[in-house]
């Protein structure tokens, strides 16, 4: 997981909120939006645009370049876990600090259901009803039965599918228009159905809880709420004084410690609110509410629109579907970095040529002592390329202390007659290619591996795939052919980079001449040179593979005059061991 690229998000996610709360405050004040239900409605709607916000905003890729696509290479297998894991980086130990942050509110929400379950069981219901109850019953519509609890100090709507009203023990010590104002206010929360609102907006609380403007933004929901129903029950039950009374009666009383995720009659720190609410007579027009709606309304989309604009949200490198990697390159683990037990994952940008080879790596992150051993190995990996045009790639290696995987050597044994072939072994390949692979070679078992078998066998295994390497061995038995990947050069030696691929990049190439000896004796086939090309493309050192005595001196004097196109890594250009075949072929 990138945790690096989720903070950054999570960052840029709060300063869009907080942009969207803060124009959805000033304009509230600006057009002096007294109305408590107009106002519950404006306030959940600038919540809702709040929670959409990464939905309905393009994202911004994190990496430069078009047409990005990512791919992973994981270095060896793991046999055994190291004790001293990867450090934590501040982004993972942010992540973790949230992450746990999200699990104790919801603990908080579940405890509080929990116990909205038990104070349920343990309360006693109140029949008969009394005639308050009924009465409010009658007026709000709702048949919510009622029950009394000594455990809370304060009045509770619950219950989604049976919901309830839960009433303290001084309920029945209240005056008649105090019960009244409490059963009406309690009953019109049901109707509303404001308790599984309120369960989802906590829900909302304990995902972004380390966000001021989340939390004021549902502090004015919660208030703006208790406000409408205010209004409603004074209207139901007639008496503004006796509601008024009632709700500095349970202020009064002494708070118990709230686990209830439920709408609850009273919370001190909006009683001064709701009291000036309820003393304050507010009217607003039709025409001159829906148009002070409309315009903060636009307010808060404009706002929106900012946010977005100021703090882009990043989206990841991958988009759409990732290239089909034909040879993914062994990685070396680097002996220094086993030594002090470095552990880690380096990301590296890759370009990728039309073909899918890869002509520059960059290590973006990831141990120093790491990079240099996953940048060689991503430089000889493979892809796929449908769209045959240069593209970028993101490439991940993870190093893992262990036994790494065994790779066919990259080789070539001497050509001459080995006898019948007992075993012929594909390694390290897909099914698609290693059928390919199966259908294209011209050896088969029990076959003669003849020389000339041996050259045709390379040449096919070199058409399907460059990465490719083959090897020819004795056995008790017969000869034996193994095809596969061959191991990369250690993190000390030149990057070995497949033949074909670095034919495409020689600049000068000086024909070799065709030996008077060689001619003489009509001999005829093909020398493979070892070459470590230089960081300036020239020719540093040649080691011949394979080849008749008569045709080596020739093949060496010719190719240490050749030129290539330097090979990068991270921008600069490094050593690479290649092969080079001179074939030498006489006119018929």
């Amino acid at each position: 997981m990138n945790y690096a690229l989720w903070i950054q998000n999570l960052g840029l996610y709060c300063g869009q909120v907080a942009i969207v709360a803060l124009a959805g405050t000033l304009a509230v004040a600006a057009f002096r939006m007294r109305a408590p239900g107009p106002r519950l409605l404006y306030w959940q709607i600038v919540l809702t645009a709040c929670l959409i916000l990464p939905g309905i905003q393009p994202w911004r890729e994190a990496a430069a370049g078009s047409d990005e696509v990512q791919a992973e290479i994981r270095a060896g297998r793991i046999a055994q876990s190291s004790s001293q894991g990867e450090p934590v980086s501040p982004e993972k130990a942010a992540a973790i600090v949230i992450a746990g942050g999200i699990a104790l509110r919801l603990t908080w929400i579940m405890a509080g259901l929990v116990k909205l379950r038990s104070l349920r069981k343990t309360a006693r219901l109140v029949d008969p009803p009394l005639p308050t109850i009924e009465e409010m019953r009658r007026k709000t519509g709702v048949r919510a039965p009622a029950f009394l609890s000594s455990r809370i100090s304060s009045p509770v709507a619950l219950g989604v599918f049976r919901p309830a009203v839960l009433l303290p023990e001084r309920f029945l010590t209240m005056t008649v228009e105090g019960q009244r104002a409490v059963a009406c206010h309690e009953l019109l929360h049901i109707r509303r159905r404001d308790t599984a609102v309120v369960v989802l907006e906590e829900f909302v609380r304990a995902v972004l809880w380390f966000h001021p403007a989340v939390w004021w933004i549902l502090s004015q929901i919660h208030l703006t709420r208790e406000q409408a129903v205010d209004r409603e029950a004074v209207r139901l039950t007639e008496s503004r004084e006796s509601y008024l009374a009632a709700l500095l009666s349970m202020a009064e009383a002494k708070m118990q410690l709230d686990l209830a995720p439920a709408p609850l009659f009273l919370r001190k720190r909006h009683l001064a609110q709701r009291v000036a609410s309820i003393l304050k007579e507010v009217t607003m027009s039709k025409l001159h509410l829906i148009r002070s709606m409309a315009a903060m309304l636009g307010l808060v989309l404009a706002a929106g629109l900012v946010a977005v604009f100021v703090f882009p949200l990043q989206a990841p490198a991958q988009e759409g579907e990732s290239p089909r990697v034909l040879h993914k390159a062994p990685v070396v683990y680097p002996p220094e970095a086993k030594q002090k037990r470095i552990e880690g994952t380096v990301v590296m940008e890759l370009s990728l040529d039309a073909k899918g080879n890869v002509t520059d790596a960059r290590a973006i992150s990831g141990p120093e002592e790491l990079r240099g051993a996953a940048l060689r190995s991503a430089l000889d990996s493979h892809y796929a390329n449908d769209s045959e045009a240069p593209r970028k790639a993101t490439a991940t290696v993870e190093f893992r202390l262990g036994e790494q995987a065994e790779a066919v050597d990259r080789g070539a044994s001497p050509p001459k007659d080995l006898g019948r072939v007992q075993r012929i072994q594909i390694e390290g390949v897909t099914g698609g290619a290693q059928e390919m692979l199966q259908s294209r070679i011209p050896v088969r078992v029990g076959d003669l591996l003849s020389a000339d078998m041996q050259n045709r066998t390379r040449e096919a295994v070199r058409e399907v795939d460059e990465h490719l390497a083959v090897s020819f061995s004795m056995s008790e038995g017969g000869s034996v052919v193994r095809i596969g990947f061959a191991e990369i050069a250690g993190p000390l030696d030149p990057i070995r980079v497949g033949g074909n691929r670095q034919a495409a990049k020689v600049l000068t190439r000086v024909r070799p001449l065709y030996p008077p000896e060689a001619k003489q004796a009509r001999v005829q086939g093909t020398v493979r040179l070892a070459v470590v090309i230089a960081k300036e493309g020239t020719a540093k050192e040649l080691t011949v593979v394979s080849g008749d005595d008569l045709l080596v001196a020739s093949a060496l004097e010719a190719v240490k005059q050749w030129v290539w196109l330097p090979t990068h890594l991270n921008g600069n250009p490094v050593e690479v061991l290649t092969h080079v075949d001179i074939n030498y072929t006489l006119a018929k």
